[in-house]
């Protein structure tokens, strides 16, 4: 029953539905952000963005089976065994379960915990507020955890337009929920129970369509000691990079809280969603190609030259989305955020632009960790990403007292160049061979002629002085046509020429 991952033509539709949904989702965030702040106001939109940095600790427990699930059946599914294939399912349902009542008891206590440890940053009412939210986000994080499988299946099957598909429906129902509920009760609890609906919602549907449409089993043949110890060993690594991924990206806003108080949080978190949403394009192209990575891991003959091609491919394609993006930023961003949230977070822009510019390395090279995570080798990953995070709290707490959301946002992008910039590239040609002098002379090649027009764009646009919603979209409608003209004209390879007129011709 295998499949032939080598034809590519699920790969390639994959990564268009992805794109097209990172695209409704940057949409979708930048119509949904400002009707939220002028709808709860900036107090609730803190404290609602104060316990998502809370709860997205405790989510980390989400990730204990989820790499690993995946790995491992979608290694079953490519060999063609089905029993194996179900077994991985219910064997991991099962520990799930387990894992399910200890997320409960220790969000419990990290809750209690919490509520206790900000009694002079927060108001009573927020304080209350603060723990009927922690009891919604406990029940979406089981409902997330529990739907691990069915997504594991959707996967390996490269079923990734439905994937796709029901991450857009909760992407846009969602925020659609809280527009309509929010005039009757404008609170950062009912965001919170509106994000647990429309998960569960998506969860729902995807467990339907693993059950009914891909016939997908969840027998217990035997109990693999073996298939649990490897489970539990390859996801306690993926939980140390969690774990660390949650205090480097969360602790700023902790820390701002701290000793600001909610209404600075919500000027960082401002910053923080379009960074956030940048982050997007990092896992767009990557997550489509695990069940490729595994085959070559498996049955490629030159595995170090096959992946190191696949690697300066994918990087190659995130590039051109992520610097289009990043530049774009750079030139309109602050007027973008004038308009966008108001005058009173102008911080935002440097929060954003400025974690943006060295997390652009880890999105261009994202298919590494996918790549890791098939060779057993994440734990470098893990011990780095740890060590680096602690770094950065301990340099943010100062920076954050003498220069406020802005020294936090540069301690997070130093910590970024030297961990995922500079440690992992060395990782990358000295554990997996892959040839990383080749990957960035292939992005040189598209930087160089693209940052020249980023610089022209920027220089028009400021000599032009231009204000306003118009003029905004027009500048940036004629910067993407220039950007474009010059990737066909100077950037693209014969390959991407290829796959660009095929599916110019494709849709004639």
């Amino acid at each position: 029953m295998g499949v032939d991952l080598n034809s590519g033509s699920n790969r390639q539709i994959g990564v268009i539905v992805s794109y097209i949904y990172s695209a409704v989702q940057i949409i979708v965030q930048l119509l949904y952000v400002p009707i939220l702040l002028n709808g709860i106001g900036q107090s609730e939109y803190g404290l609602y963005q104060f316990v998502g940095s809370i709860m997205s600790y405790l989510t980390i427990i989400n990730t204990v089976l989820a790499a690993g699930v995946t790995k491992y059946y979608s290694k079953a599914f490519i060999e063609g065994d089905k029993t194996l294939m179900e077994n991985t399912l219910a064997i991991a349902k099962r520990l799930y379960w387990i894992i399910s009542a200890i997320a409960v008891a220790v969000i419990a206590l990290v809750g209690t915990v919490v509520v206790h440890a900000y009694t002079n940053s927060f108001t009573t009412a927020q304080l209350d507020e603060m723990s009927l939210m922690f009891t919604v986000l406990a029940a979406d994080m089981v409902v997330v955890m529990n739907n691990t499988i069915s997504i594991a299946a959707i996967t390996a099957n490269e079923r990734f337009v439905f994937l796709r598909l029901t991450q857009l429906m909760t992407a846009v129902c969602q925020p659609v929920l809280v527009i309509v509920l929010m005039r009757f009760w404008p609170s950062a609890l009912m965001v919170t129970l509106m994000t647990f609906s429309a998960n569960l919602l998506c969860a729902v549907l995807q467990r339907l369509f693993a059950q009914n449409v891909l016939k997908t089993g969840y027998t217990l043949h035997y109990f693999d000691k073996k298939l649990v110890r490897d489970l539990l060993l390859f996801s306690s690594t993926v939980v140390l990079v969690s774990l660390s991924d949650q205090i480097f990206w969360k602790s700023g806003q902790l820390i701002l809280g701290f000793f600001y108080g909610a209404d600075t949080i919500a000027v960082f978190a401002i910053g923080a969603q379009i960074y956030s949403v940048y982050m997007v394009l990092g896992t767009t192209v990557a997550s489509v190609f695990l069940p490729r990575v595994t085959d070559l891991v498996l049955h490629s003959d030159n595995k170090s030259d096959d992946l190191s091609a696949l690697f300066i491919k994918v990087g190659r394609i995130s590039f051109y989305v992520s610097f289009l993006v990043l530049v774009g930023f750079a030139i309109f961003g602050k007027e973008f955020i004038r308009l966008w949230a108001g005058e009173a977070y102008g911080d935002a822009y440097l929060v954003a632009l400025i974690v943006m510019v060295p997390f652009t390395i880890d999105i261009i090279q994202n298919l590494g960790v996918t790549i890791l995570q098939v060779v057993d080798k994440y734990q470098f990953r893990g011990y780095m990403n740890m060590s680096i995070a602690v770094v950065n709290v301990l340099v943010s707490i100062p920076l954050a007292q003498r220069y406020g959301c802005v020294g936090v946002a540069c301690s997070t992008a130093i910590s970024i160049f030297a961990g995922n910039g500079v440690l992992m590239n060395w990782y990358y040609k000295r554990s997996i061979g892959l040839n990383i002098k080749l990957f960035w002379k292939e992005i040189a090649k598209i930087a160089i002629p693209l940052s020249f027009v980023g610089v022209s764009s920027w220089l028009v646009w400021e000599f032009v002085g231009a204000h306003g919603w118009i003029s905004l979209v027009m500048g940036a409608l004629l910067f993407v046509a220039a950007y474009g003209a010059v990737s066909v004209l100077f950037c693209l390879n014969d390959e991407e020429k290829r796959m660009t007129i095929g599916r110019l011709k494709a849709r004639q």
